[in-house]
């Protein structure tokens, strides 16, 4: 009969041995901290030919800060949220003394402001996606959706007018870029400021024909001159030059259609049709497994 007793106190001591084995350790002080993890997807882009293209988020920036947009307070930072597995760890904990948060995150560096996170690129040579998420609540799943920051030209279609060849076809831009501190972007609401004039580019020389770029621009109108030559038979008429408004919308593919008018009576007419940067969503998750 006395048996029991002894068996009873070996079977509580291996349950607290087995328990303290899977409990994820907290910082001293607060026994509910939760650790803050994210899952994030893959990202798969559109058009592949710029080195720097991001195919892949390994790594990404993390900001959480708290209180309503424009009067917030940075609370920390992580600086580089790798990959392990499925899951980024950020090392930090949510406590219940702040129970909502404001998540901004990107591929790139950020700037914390009162209205909220900025970044200032250096150039165009990086692809850049970021997400923000504003209230997200504890011991809650709460989405990031990552989105592109740039405009992207895409295919460039030229058409001849009907019964005419042309050729010497060029079609340039003047984009607006990001030049060192003086372009700004805001995370909190998806919008540039202060971009700046960069180099003519050609995007298209060839006519009757779809060229590939892969020109990343500040979104917004543009202007898109087309210089050409015209012939018909024994007909030329050389160095025609027209110029058209364009809108290129932010985080999309802009494939433009160049129709040529056959003279300089008729107005060139330059379509634009949109495509998805990425074909699926990259998210993250903070995860809660209480």
């Amino acid at each position: 009969m006395k048996i029991k007793p002894i068996v009873y106190l070996c079977l509580v001591a291996a349950l607290a041995s087995c328990s303290k084995q899977n409990v994820t350790p907290a910082p001293s002080g607060d026994e509910e901290l939760v650790p803050i993890v994210f899952n994030v997807s893959g990202l798969d882009t559109e058009v592949v030919t710029k080195t720097s293209e991001l195919t892949e988020l390994n790594t990404f920036n993390v900001l959480c800060t708290t209180g309503s947009a424009g009067s917030e307070t940075s609370v920390w930072s992580v600086p580089s949220v790798n990959k392990n597995g499925t899951e980024y760890s950020t090392g930090k904990y949510w406590p219940i003394t702040n129970p909502s948060y404001n998540f901004y995150a990107s591929n790139v560096g950020m700037t914390f402001k009162s209205q909220g996170s900025v970044i200032t690129p250096a150039g165009m040579d990086t692809d850049i996606v970021v997400a923000y998420r504003a209230n997200a609540q504890y011991k809650t799943t709460n989405n990031l959706t990552f989105r592109h920051i740039f405009s992207r030209i895409g295919n460039v279609t030229v058409q001849s007018p009907e019964g005419y060849e042309a050729y010497d076809v060029s079609i340039t831009i003047t984009p607006r870029v990001a030049n060192g501190t003086t372009t700004v972007y805001d995370i909190r609401n998806n919008t540039w400021s202060n971009a700046v004039d960069g180099s003519v580019q050609t995007i298209c020389n060839v006519a009757d024909a779809t060229v590939l770029n892969d020109i990343w621009l500040v979104p917004g109108d543009y202007s898109l001159s087309a210089t050409y030559s015209l012939r018909k038979g024994e007909w030329v008429d050389t160095a025609i030059k027209k110029t058209a408004p364009v809108n290129l919308q932010i985080g999309k593919v802009n494939n433009i259609t160049c129709t040529l008018p056959s003279g300089n009576a008729s107005e060139i007419v330059f379509n634009v049709t949109l495509e998805p940067w990425i074909q699926k969503s990259v998210t993250a998750s903070f995860i809660y497994n209480g």
